[in-house]
């Protein structure tokens, strides 16, 4: 059982809405073991006290503000901070039957990533091996397994176009500004500049 009235606004970062729309998925913070927890939340609820379902422990390392349903909502999405440039990517099913659920995704660079439309890969940034620069991949939902590398780029949470076709994410241009490009999901991933900001 959880009471609403014990936690300040400044304790609730980030909530996340199911896609059904009849439930949230809230980051608290658990003052005992310094941490936030994700509970998902009934919409609507009444009263101080709501009982819901808590999809992980309390953990000093979680991201409140990462947290993301997949499409069908059976799912939430969020990232385990290990420094400034590595996270981890966690998924755990929702209902409250799998606790914290499993990791698919180490060295996430950044802390945005985005679901395709069916919920069957993200789109993440990874430090390159290759060039130690953050790269966009495809990798799949159920594993983390990279399916496509699509070069040198950040990703955003609506990075998706609706064909799937293309994603769009933050590059360096010739002159080493930041620019928002357009890049195909699949061989030979070419990419488009769609803006030209003198400062990036």
């Amino acid at each position: 059982l959880f009471a609403l009235e014990d936690v300040s606004a400044e304790r609730i970062p980030h909530v996340a809405p199911n896609p059904r729309g009849d439930k949230v998925c809230v980051a608290l913070y658990d003052a005992l073991h310094n941490g936030y927890f994700l509970m998902e939340l009934p919409v609507p609820f009444e009263g101080a006290a709501v009982d819901g379902d808590r999809l992980t422990t309390a953990d000093a390392r979680l991201d409140a503000e990462s947290i993301a349903y997949s499409p069908s909502g059976d799912r939430v999405a969020y990232l385990i901070s290990r420094s400034a440039r590595y996270h981890e990517l966690w998924i755990v099913e929702t209902g409250g039957g799998d606790v914290n659920g499993v990791p698919i995704v180490f060295g996430v660079s950044e802390r945005r990533f985005a679901f395709n439309r069916n919920g069957s890969t993200i789109l993440v940034s990874q430090i390159s091996e290759e060039d130690d620069l953050p790269h966009a991949f495809v990798v799949a939902n159920s594993d983390g397994a990279v399916l496509h590398d699509l070069g040198v780029g950040r990703t955003g949470h609506e990075a998706w176009h609706p064909s799937e076709a293309f994603v769009v994410v933050a590059a360096p241009d010739s002159r080493g500004f930041d620019q928002i490009w357009a890049v195909e999901t699949a061989a030979p991933y070419r990419r488009v500049q769609l803006t030209t900001l003198e400062d990036g």
